[in-house]
């Protein structure tokens, strides 16, 4: 098509040129202003376009005043002139002419003479601008067919083939252009996709006009219609006639692709290949899969996977089929992993049935032969191939493999429906079904569900024929089960089933469970020397880990404890020391054990002494916060209320807040004797996110935390509260919280309030003399503070005299008043 369109182009060149042969006359070599422009135009003619861009540019440079018809046609010759050079000069000029000229006769070549630089040059778009601008109708016959004919290119060039298809019809007419209408139409027929009117168009193209080659597009008509045999003769003769360099890869394309459909291998490689080279990135995909498919066909797996992997983003039948050739490929280097994720990839795509129904039995070969897809669910794609083919061939392997495929996914319960649905399992489905009920068993467990634990263990324990190392394990995980049920007689048989299982790396825990279960059921001699071999056997292995060697001294204090339950004292308390000794994970458990003795033999200071070295040597010891409410509640017992501040403040940072209400209440009044405001606000806060109290409770705690903020200068907050509780002046709290808001608002020299909630107070009255008493005494400071100092001074002298009680506080407060305020 590029060839036709040069060729025309030039063939119309001489119909687009307004100016013609002209005569010579006298003026031809006159020096005025006819002169030049004679010569110019005589030049133009001759096709000397450099000498008319000289003759101009002297009649310029001479300043030489010429006519309106004169300059007109300098303009114009000198816009051809450059536009003949090929000099981009020449659309400045053009459209400087179309604006200085709109009514000249040249002025719609102007536009056409625009279009024609763009067009030549590729640039579509501008062309197409540019011929739209052309006003038609004043040009002539010729011209008005070379114009619709690049229109209608320039059209089919920017994709605006429907406004293309008019334009291809009016010229069909015209001799000179017959032909090109004819595959032009015949073009927009293919492009719209309609390839039997296409077929029928090329047809009508005469051979051997340049440019208008046929042939290529009959080829790939015939290939998109499956006619082989006539591709590959017509794209033979196209490759022998000295093809467009452009259009030979496509020739070579569908040649090589067509041998391939007819599985003539060795034929296809040859064109396929030369397709292959000729294109440095994005090759036909339909091109590399065939020529994958040749080298898998030839064994050179490597090969075929380098081809089949630039298809992966391909998400139609051709990318799917070619996830399926990556993982025979792999299959074929023995990855099966690799070759289960690409089976996988495939059944996923599901743009072919047939595809993924073979990509689907692949996957599961890929996995019977060890591949794994990563956080990939095999057993639901397998469950998709059931319900998506239920009379494939494949079915009953796939159903065979589906309960492996459950136990893969670590989805049990169906796994176990899986294999229990099948009417004769076959050996290894049954080891399956072990395993299953195992896994089963140890996940109930896991999820605090013993009993169904119990239910799943037994049975895997039961199963006759199974893996007696699975069976083993199966009975000690059954023996926690019925621990956890308390069933301690049965999981005590449970783990002797275990011990006589002898794997050597199960007796350590096997004799530690046997020996709790008889601990639990008071036996505790037995357990004694069960709580021994556990420990021995935790020896016995070499390079024990961590955890069992931290069930190793449990096991030896659990022996303690039961030898002390036996009366043997002496041993027991050699073992003690022996695990403090040996400060393994639960030395400070000995620590602490001895030191709560010692409390009980009455002796407090050795107890507290103990303690407090059990948090200095152990501070992230599980029995740090027991110890510290040991160490706390034996120094109130002796008095120590800072030092039992100080202890409780610790367990709370030890336990994180974790403390019943009845110990923070106590935590509370600690730390308010010991004058620890902070800290009190601190556990204040954990009382109210731990739970409700009783009205008298919460009162007490709500005057706390008053006292505590006020006490920290934070009196804004500790306003709403005393004011919240002063509203019941009948209760203790309330009393005393009507007096603190006053006090604070004396301290804030707000004397008037305080005065009128004093005298609100007192007017009300309260059964509780001591704080009745402070609120006259705050009476009298609010007077003072007002200047009323007299007055303030009698209700002192008042309360005095007559206040029943004998708190000396009351008494220094009034007379340090007086004293301070006397006249």
């Amino acid at each position: 098509m590029k060839r036709l369109i040069i060729g025309a182009m030039a063939l119309g060149l001489g119909a687009a040129t307004l100016c013609g042969q002209i005569s010579a006359s006298p003026e031809r070599f006159s020096p005025q202003a006819a002169g030049y422009i004679e010569r110019a135009r005589a030049m133009s003619s001759a096709g000397n376009f450099a000498g008319v861009i000289d003759q101009l540019g002297v009649l310029s440079t001479r300043l030489t005043e010429l006519s309106p018809a004169e300059a007109e046609e300098c303009a114009w010759l000198l816009a051809r002139a450059h536009y003949e050079r090929g000099s981009e000069e020449c659309l400045r000029l053009l459209i400087d002419f179309r604006r200085d000229y709109p009514a000249s006769t040249r002025a719609a070549l102007a536009d056409c003479t625009i279009g024609d630089w763009h067009f030549f040059h590729a640039q579509w778009p501008d062309a197409l601008k540019a011929y739209s601008e052309a006003d038609r109708d004043r040009l002539n016959s010729d011209q008005r067919l070379l114009y619709d004919y690049r229109t209608a290119l320039a059209m089919i060039k920017t994709g605006h083939f429907d406004e293309a298809r008019p334009l291809i019809r009016s010229i069909a007419h015209s001799p000179e252009y017959a032909d090109a209408a004819t595959f032009y139409t015949a073009y927009l027929d293919y492009i719209r996709g309609d390839f039997k009117r296409a077929l029928e168009g090329f047809k009508r193209v005469p051979e051997g006009i340049p440019g208008l080659d046929a042939g290529y597009y009959i080829a790939q008509i015939d290939y998109s219609d499956g006619r082989y045999g006539e591709v590959i003769a017509r794209g033979q003769r196209l490759l022998r006639s000295n093809p467009d360099p452009e259009l030979a890869p496509e020739i070579n394309r569908i040649v090589g692709l067509s041998y391939f459909k007819e599985n003539n291998y060795d034929k296809a490689t040859p064109y396929l290949q030369k397709y292959l080279q000729s294109v440095d990135t994005g090759a036909d995909h339909e091109a590399l899969y065939a020529q994958g498919v040749i080298d898998y066909a030839e064994g050179d797996w490597s090969g075929a996977a380098s081809r089949f992997e630039l298809l992966t983003d391909d998400h139609s039948a051709i990318g799917q089929s070619a996830w399926v050739y990556l993982g025979q490929c792999a299959l074929k280097q023995n990855r099966p992993s690799q070759a289960a994720l690409a089976f996988e990839r495939a059944c996923r795509l599901d743009a072919d049935r047939n595809v993924s129904e073979t990509a689907l039995y692949n996957y599961v070969t890929a996995l019977t032969r060890g591949g794994k897809v990563p956080f990939s669910s095999s057993a639901d794609l397998l469950e998709n191939f059931v319900k998506t083919y239920p009379n494939s061939d494949y079915v009953s392997d796939v159903e065979a493999y589906l309960a492996t495929a459950y136990y893969n996914d670590r989805k049990y319960a169906k796994a176990l429906a899986a294999v229990n649905a099948i009417k004769d399992p076959t050996r290894e489905q049954l080891a399956v079904k072990q395993k299953v009920l195992y896994e089963l068993g140890v996940e109930a467990l896991s999820n605090s569900q013993a009993d169904r634990a119990v239910g799943y263990l037994r049975q895997a324990v039961d199963m006759t024929g199974g893996d007696r190392r699975l069976r083993a394990q199966a009975s000690l995980w059954l023996g926690d089960a019925l621990y956890d049920c308390e069933r301690y007689a049965d999981a005590a048989r449970a783990y002797e089933a275990a011990i006589d299982g002898k794997i050597k790396e199960n007796l350590p825990l096997a004799y530690y469970g046997l020996a709790y279960s008889q601990y639990k059921r008071e036996e505790y001699k037995a357990a004694a020397a069960n709580f021994a071999r556990a420990a021995a056997n935790v020896t016995a292995q070499s390079g024990a880990s961590s955890s069992l060697a931290a069930m190793k001294q449990d096991a030896t204090l659990r022996q303690a404890d039961c030898l002390y339950y036996t009366g043997q004292y002496a041993e027991a308390g050699r073992l003690y020391d022996r695990a403090q000794a040996e400060g393994g994970p639960e030395a400070d458990y000995a620590l602490y054990r001895h030191a709560v003795m010692m409390g009980l033999a009455g002796k407090l200071d050795k107890k507290t002494d103990e303690l407090a070295q059990l948090e200095r040597l152990y501070p992230e010891s599980r029995w740090l916060a027991p110890a510290l409410q040991e160490l706390a509640l034996t120094y109130e017992e002796q008095g120590r209320k800072t030092d039992a501040a100080d202890a409780y403040k610790r367990r709370l940072d030890a336990l994180g807040g974790n403390v019943d209400m009845d110990e923070l209440l106590r935590m509370a009044d600690s730390m308010r004797e010991a004058g620890r405001s902070e800290d009190l606000l601190d556990v204040i806060a954990r009382i109210h996110r731990a739970g409700s109290l009783s009205a008298d409770e919460a009162a007490d705690i709500d005057l706390y935390e008053a006292d505590a903020l006020s006490d920290l200068g934070r009196y804004g907050e500790a306003e709403p509260i005393y004011a919240n509780l002063a509203a019941n002046t009948s209760s203790l709290p309330g009393s005393k919280a009507a007096v603190m808001l006053a006090e604070n608002l004396l301290k804030q020299r707000d004397f008037d309030a305080a005065r009128q909630a004093m005298e609100e107070f007192t007017e009300a009255g309260t059964p509780h003399e001591y704080w009745l008493a402070r609120a006259y005494i705050a009476l009298a400071d609010a007077y003072h503070g007002l200047g009323q100092t007299s007055l303030g001074r009698e209700y002192l002298v008042s309360l005095r005299e007559n206040y029943p009680g004998d708190e000396p506080e009351i008494a220094q407060m009034i007379d340090s008043r007086l004293k301070s305020w006397k006249q």
